[in-house]
């Protein structure tokens, strides 16, 4: 690993620290599984940013690839203009040969922690936040750039309870550029989060902007109810859900005229689905935020299946998928004849009783739908 550039695991930038001598640092902001996030003023302009540092501790070819994909982070936001899409302002590398992106600096909290602290949103406060929102999402489609990692954890409310508050993408790791047919995930490999992944990601690795329409439907629920629609004890049952399309929403969300338009987001099958953002944002605007109840649940409290960690991909080695619940092996690829159940069964579900088992969709061929993973010596297909 001498020849590595990411040879050095990276420590915390002091505060004081000044990169390229215009980024002095201010101090850490968070940390993701391959980067440091820090607080920066530019010392001439004296504009505040966040700067994304990349870590070490990687084998040499790892190394490579979460360059590789850490550079087309940049270059991905760097193609989007838009409010709602976090704007990327720079790029350098630090005295220890780390590779840093320069972006915006939010105030604010993810959803995912507002949904914690407060519970579901009103409609007539969140829709119009999610159509400006997956109208930043359509300025990257449009670039061609698929994010396939949309979840509260990647938007950040701005300016919560002000006139002036919005919702916005960050956090382009894990996008994929459709003009660009460079490989960087190995065959066999999963890239995002289980409980958002479409059920075409997850049979055969299939991305399309239709992959990130079907994870915003499922934000959008989320964030209308104050709790995640997938959930499960271990990523296999995340996997499930998904592909036999057994999402569990509430009875009242189906019924109300939202219905329809959740029904075509989170369609099985992606051409059953909206084609892209800006066709599902066109959707969402004919519906009169007074007409969808309010189901908002008082607080996002950590339930079982339900941690902010659980089933979420962390690293994929070699044919590994490493997760927070633990590693699962992939033992069969997916034959090319793979096959999508057409039929999107909802799953209804009730906020005065117990969620009804929902019962499995038709599975198709054996050969078409097996998926095959060793967990623990043992074989288990779905």
């Amino acid at each position: 690993m001498e020849n590595s550039p990411l040879n050095t695991r990276s420590r915390e930038i002091v505060q004081g620290t000044v990169l390229d001598e215009r980024y002095q640092i201010r101090g850490v902001i968070g940390y993701g599984g391959f980067s440091t996030v820090y607080e920066a003023v530019h010392v001439q302009i004296e504009r505040v940013v966040a700067i994304k540092v990349l870590d070490s501790g990687l084998e040499v070819e790892s190394s490579k690839t979460a360059i590789q994909r850490f550079l087309l982070e940049a270059r991905a936001a760097a193609r989007i203009d838009h409010p709602n899409v976090v704007a990327v302002h720079d790029v350098g590398i630090t005295p220890t040969g780390h590779p840093y992106i320069v972006m915006q600096r939010f105030e604010g909290e993810t959803l995912r922690q507002y949904l914690l602290h407060h519970g579901g949103i009103e409609a007539y406060r969140i829709l119009p936040l999610f159509i400006r929102c997956l109208d930043g999402l359509a300025a990257a489609h449009q670039a061609g750039i698929v994010h396939r990692d949309l979840k509260p954890q990647n938007l950040v409310m701005t300016d919560p309870g002000s006139i002036t508050e919005a919702l916005k993408i960050i956090d382009f790791g894990t996008v994929q550029l459709l003009d660009d047919h460079a490989q960087l995930t190995a065959a066999g490999h999963l890239i995002g989060t289980m409980a958002y992944l479409s059920p075409e990601y997850v049979l055969r690795k299939e991305v399309s902007a239709a992959m990130d329409v079907y994870q915003m439907g499922l934000v959008l629920v989320e964030a209308l109810w104050g709790r995640r629609v997938v959930r499960g004890d271990t990523p296999l049952d995340y996997a499930r859900v998904h592909i036999d399309g057994e999402l569990d929403i509430p009875e009242a969300l189906l019924d109300c005229p939202l219905g329809h338009v959740l029904g075509r987001a989170l369609s099985i099958n992606p051409e059953g689905r909206y084609a892209d953002a800006a066709g599902f944002a066109r959707a969402l605007m004919e519906i009169d935020p007074g007409q969808i109840p309010d189901i908002a649940e008082a607080g996002l409290a950590t339930e079982a299946g339900t941690s902010t960690t659980s089933a979420e991909l962390v690293v994929t080695t070699a044919r590994t998928l490493a997760l927070a619940t633990g590693d699962i092996q992939l033992v069969e690829d997916l034959p090319d004849a793979t096959v999508l159940t057409p039929m999107h069964k909802l799953a209804r579900s009730s906020r005065a009783s117990k969620p009804q088992q929902a019962q499995p969709a038709d599975r198709g061929t054996d050969r078409g739908r097996m998926l095959l993973y060793s967990i623990a010596g043992g074989v288990i297909a779905l």
